[in-house]
């Protein structure tokens, strides 16, 4: 139910179409249409690949100047620029075997976690916001096909994307956002006032995800923590922006925390999270 009505408050966001408009919208699919997102309109819609992808090959290029804006040693540089090359070789790789876009993605943001992993908090934080600078002047072309939405007045398209079929073009923030208000709804009454829970309640979810007892309890911190902010934010009108922030820093919270199996099966569980998500409707 959560993840419907986080979907519907998206989709209604943008609806400026009568009822009557939206029974000719039905029937004018026969062609697919391309959508752009302009990134300092819905930064936080475009997905997190087409963000990092540029950024990596950036960093992993011995003449670009990106890496001398961090402050931070030669040795840190070195593995920057290693990680960013691992990344951007295998998704040159990967699109020259089979142009998965999913696969291509998967190895663009597995590199940005691992420098997550690698990094200082602070410089890590350095990092996104070049990333968050690029988006904001930059606009993206969806790499799908969208339906075609008119009326007497405008005409305009719609992307849809679908987490099981295409999960590289759902923002994370979306879906880790919706994982961890479910974990925290279970958890909230369970948690004990040192932040463990007891061992019985770790023994259940363990039934169904399992990773180490330790790495639980950090994942439904993580989760409780984020829910908090996350309503506390919603209630005073924050941006999707801020939201997203809040999100992704439990989420790297984890990656830094867990072992790397542990950090392979919850990434496995929030990949199972049932998500339709509609992208701003754009001009064509």
């Amino acid at each position: 139910m959560l993840a419907v009505m986080g979907v519907t408050v998206l989709v209604t966001a943008y609806r400026t179409t009568t009822k009557s408009a939206e029974a000719r919208q039905l029937a004018d699919t026969a062609s697919g249409c391309e959508s752009t997102i302009e990134g300092w309109s819905f930064p936080s819609e475009v997905p997190s690949y087409l963000q990092w992808q540029p950024i990596l090959a950036a960093l992993g290029n011995s003449d670009e100047p990106m890496s001398r804006l961090f402050d931070v040693s030669v040795t840190t540089k070195e593995q920057i620029k290693a990680t960013a090359q691992s990344g951007t070789r295998r998704a040159t790789q990967l699109k020259a075997m089979s142009g998965n876009d999913a696969a291509i993605a998967a190895a663009i943001l597995s590199s940005r976690d691992e420098l997550i992993r690698q990094l200082a908090p602070a410089t890590f934080d350095e990092l996104q916001a070049l990333v968050s600078t690029r988006t904001e002047r930059t606009a993206f072309k969806l790499p799908t096909l969208g339906n075609r939405v008119t009326s007497s007045a405008d005409s305009r398209c719609r992307v849809a994307a679908d987490l099981a079929k295409q999960p590289h073009l759902v923002p994370e923030y979306v879906v880790w956002d919706m994982y961890f208000a479910a974990l925290a709804g279970d958890a909230s009454g369970h948690r004990l006032s040192d932040g463990s829970f007891p061992d019985a309640y770790i023994s259940g979810r363990r039934a169904t995800l399992r990773i180490q007892p330790t790495s639980l309890v950090v994942l439904l911190n993580a989760a409780l923590d984020s829910a908090t902010q996350v309503e506390g934010l919603r209630s005073t009108g924050a941006t999707r922006s801020e939201i997203e922030a809040v999100v992704m820093n439990q989420r790297a919270r984890l990656i830094r925390t867990v072992p790397r199996n542990d950090w392979s099966q919850i990434k496995a569980a929030v990949a199972r999270v049932g998500v339709r998500y509609s992208f701003p409707a754009t001009w064509y």
